[in-house]
């Protein structure tokens, strides 16, 4: 499976963590039924780029959010330019990040407690996540789904969100979407038209 595969299943499975259980993102208390939040890609490519992208709102205010995913071929070289990817995106005008690793390494047995301490070590106040993943099932629909352990939660505050830099939210003239016959139905679409035309 590809890498940007991966991080689109495990984006959107962050997605569904977040709008259940809004404390893994937010350090205030977010009504679930305010939050809008989906996930997408960046739209430009200006770098640095990350893997995958969530684009929500609550209280009236946007934010994006930057997914950085390693797979377990990347080694545990993979680690360190996560935190340091992580950083960059936050640098770039992100209003916070999310580090995406493997549970496990052959040589190395919890990188996702090792990433958390580091961050909570050099700046516990960086609004990054951090969390693992255990072997995805693609024989699911969402193949993350029950396989994520957060480690670190974000700790965005969202009364302190600057506007979204324009840099990651720039807007494109051509938008694309790809379903299966079937596999959808009209009020999806309707949120998605709602959804883009609102961004």
């Amino acid at each position: 499976m590809s890498h940007d595969l991966y991080a689109t299943w495990a984006t959107t499975e962050i997605v569904r963590s977040i709008k259940a259980n809004p404390s893994l993102l937010f350090q205030n208390n977010i009504d679930t039924n305010q939050l809008t939040a989906f996930a997408n890609r960046e739209s430009g490519r200006t770098w640095p780029i990350p893997d995958g992208r969530i684009s929500g709102n609550t209280a009236n205010k946007d934010f994006d959010i930057a997914i950085e995913l390693k797979r377990t071929n990347e080694g545990l070289h993979g680690v360190l330019t996560a935190i340091g990817q992580s950083q960059a995106y936050l640098h770039k005008g992100y209003n916070s990040s999310i580090i995406v690793i493997p549970d496990s390494y052959n040589s190395f047995g919890n990188p996702g407690n090792y990433i958390a301490n580091v961050i909570n070590q050099t700046n516990n106040n960086l609004p990054i996540g951090v969390f693992t993943y255990s072997q995805p099932d693609t024989s699911q629909t969402s193949p993350f789904h029950g396989k994520l352990t957060c480690h670190r939660n974000v700790g965005f505050d969202i009364n302190l969100a600057p506007q979204v830099n324009t840099q990651i939210s720039s807007a494109t003239n051509t938008q694309w979407a790809h379903l299966r016959e079937g596999s959808s139905e009209s009020h999806a679409f309707f949120k998605y038209l709602q959804t883009s035309k609102k961004k």
